[in-house]
């Protein structure tokens, strides 16, 4: 029940990009 922690880091990993 991670999903939501999952998606925050990839909106990080673009918004790093």
């Amino acid at each position: 029940m991670c999903l939501h922690r999952s998606r925050s880091k990839m909106i990080d990993l673009a918004s790093l990009y």
